[in-house]
Formats: structure tokens, sequence, C-alpha cells
């Protein structure tokens, strides 16, 4: 059977309509027929090879109206309501036929897109939609079938995820691997200064101790409730709103489930020392990221990486080659020596950065000292909102 796409007008979030053509039809009169394309409410294949059935409808003028239907798993696109109730997907992307069935998009009268940062892999970007800032990630790669599972397992994720100091996602389009966020503030690593310290602008002790907590908070509901592990905690996937008062955790691109092995992936400056031992990342990954992340929020040291005499060491090649090693252990050296200039009232931070996995605390044991840190301050009602 093929298929082929009509042009007409493509009106997001409504039924799109495309001709297909039957070559081997037994009918005597060859006809065109019409696949209805839902934007919001489409059905994949389970397969490339999937059979696809014919439903004929008739109206009441008595002509008819076919509409192909894939034997496939049901996939809301891209209005689902929050909180999401189930994942997107069951399995797999099947991007060919994504590719094949849905137009590139002209664009969504967005106005006003600033590029916040891009790379080979990721492009975010900020616009104005109906009087209100969004953020938009945009997921790419040199090899499309990749980024479309990069796309869906984030998605995936996504659609389980609500929590206060977690950041929303408010809608997804597969037609461009992208995700639509609300705007939850700018990055911490963005708010530093000349010398690259957290900005004296807004580095007092309340909001300091905020994100702190508001942090713990979101890997506490990640760990203990969700059974997932982000591995990507930095100052850049932590935002902070612009009044200052709430902290949230973003880019869940790299989580994966609590008890899944997992070798590599993160950010090398924030990669937890157990990495060396095993090359693998736990859990407790997240509570060194964090502990790195707070360094910096503390002003005990600028944002890792900003130094201009700075290494960089490759985390895939950790496991056998003794030079990146070596970078690695430079960098651990580092932070040891950064441990005795953290401020008494913050000793807790020591704890966090134990470089022996089986002693460091879960998230939930941080939360609960953290609580125990602000007791008594005048602060403490503020600090422990989630």
């Amino acid at each position: 059977m093929e298929r082929k796409l009509a042009e007409g007008d493509k009106r997001p979030g409504h039924v799109q309509e495309h001709a297909v053509t039957h070559k081997e039809s037994t009918q005597a009169t060859q006809r065109p027929h019409v696949l209805h394309y839902d934007n919001r409410n489409f059905e994949f294949p389970g397969s490339r090879k999937a059979l696809w059935k014919q439903k004929v409808e008739r109206g009441s003028t008595g002509n008819d109206t076919r509409e192909l239907v894939p034997q496939a798993r049901r996939i809301s696109l891209p209005g689902l309501p929050v909180p999401f109730s189930k994942p997107l997907f069951d399995k797999t992307f099947e991007t060919e036929v994504a590719l094949e069935l849905i137009s590139s998009s002209l664009g969504d009268g967005d106005l006003d897109a600033i590029i916040l940062f891009e790379n080979r892999l990721t492009t975010v970007e900020e616009y104005g939609h109906q009087d209100k800032r969004r953020v938009r990630k945009t997921i790419r790669s040199t090899q499309l079938h990749r980024a479309a599972v990069q796309w869906e397992k984030e998605t995936q994720t996504l659609s389980r995820l609500l929590h206060p100091h977690i950041i929303e996602a408010i809608k997804w389009n597969p037609a461009k691997l992208s995700i639509d966020f609300e705007h939850g503030g700018k990055d911490l690593a963005s708010l530093r200064n000349a010398t690259n310290m957290f900005d004296v602008a807004v580095h007092r002790v309340d909001v300091q101790e905020r994100i702190w907590v508001h942090a713990t908070a979101a890997l506490e509901y990640l760990h203990d409730e969700m059974r997932i592990k982000h591995l990507d905690v930095k100052p850049q996937n932590i935002l902070l709103s612009d009044d200052h008062q709430t902290a949230k955790l973003c880019d869940i691109g790299h989580a994966r489930d609590i008890d899944e092995a997992v070798r590599g992936g993160g950010t090398h400056y924030y990669i937890a020392p157990e990495f060396l031992l095993s090359s693998e990342t736990s859990a407790a990954s997240d509570i060194w990221a964090l502990g790195i992340t707070m360094l910096y929020v503390l002003n005990v040291i600028p944002l890792p990486g900003s130094e201009p005499d700075a290494e960089i060491w490759q985390i895939h090649k950790l496991k056998d080659d003794k030079k990146e090693r070596r970078k690695m252990r430079k960098w651990l050296r580092t932070v040891a020596e950064a441990k005795p200039r953290i401020p008494s009232r913050w000793s807790l931070l020591s704890e966090m950065l134990d470089q022996d996995p089986e002693t460091i605390f879960t998230a939930k044991v941080l939360m609960q000292k953290l609580k125990n840190m602000v007791r008594g301050k005048s602060q403490q009602r503020n600090l422990l909102v989630t």
C-alpha cells in the first residue's frame, strides 16, 4: 500500500486530511481515499509492518468516508491534562511512521524566541505565549532516530511527575521533537558575577538555604516516590524564580530507574567519585552532585568549569584512560580542599561530599537534616514550604 501526503492547510490541533492512493485495489473504480489525522489524538503503528484496516462509515447522504486506522497503542498529543495520568508510550517511538504522517511544522504563532542554550544535541529557547513566558527544549541529533528515542524517554518521565520543585511540562510536539515548559526563572549558573561566584544580589542566606531545601525536596520525591535518579544535577539544571522564592529542578533527560545500572551520562564536574570505582552511578550520585552545586551556591567555590585553566575529561573514557582519571582525581582534590572553607553553620554540606557512596545519606535523610539545620530560624516556615 502506498501513502501520499496531500498538501493543504496545516491547522494545529485540528484534523488534517491526506490523500491516500491504493494501487492494488480490486474495485472497478479507482478513487483517492482520505486519511483523517487528528494532531491531538493519533495512533502510531506498533511497528513499521503493522497491518492497517479500513473503517467505512456511511453518512446520511450514502457517500463513503474512508478512514485508515492503525492497529496500535494510543498516544495523546500534545495537550495532556495536568497532572498527567499515565505515560505517553508503551514501547518505542516509530520514527519513520511519524515522519511520514506528520508534516513539518510551520510554527505555532509564538513570537520573540530567544535562544538560551544550544549545542549539537539540544536547543533551549524562551518565547512569549499569550502574555506568558515559556521555555521550549528541542532535541536534535545527526541521527534522527536517536533524537526521537531521547525525546520519548524524556516525555515518558515528565508525564509521571508532579511536584512543586520540578519544572512542569506544558505540551510537546513529536514533529519537532520539542517539549514546552513553564518559565521557572533563571538557572543558577547564570546568576553569577564577574568572578564566577554566585551573584551577591541574590546570595542571601535565606535564598541560598531555600535553594538547598527545594532541590532536596525534588530529589526526595524522585528517589522515594517515583524511584527515579536524576543523574544530571548541577547549577544549570536548577531554576530560581524571579522573586527568589522558589527553586525548581529541570532537565530530566538523563533520568533513569533508580535500580537501573547506568554507565556514563551527566556532567563531568558533578560525577560522583563512585564512578571511578564501578563506572556506574546511583541515587547517591545525585546527592554528591547537589553538594557540588551547593559549594557554588554558598560561595565556597566559583562555578565549576568557569575558570580559564579548568580541565575537562571524557566521562566515557574514565574506565580505561589513566590520563582522564588523573584529571578527575585532580578535581576531587580541589573539592576536598574546599571543604574546610565551608562555614560551620553549613557543616552538613561536608557530609554530602563524602567520597564513600556507602556512607553518603539518602535524600530523605538529607531533608530531615536540613530541617534540623534551619530549626529555630525565623525563615524556617518559608524555607520548608514544598
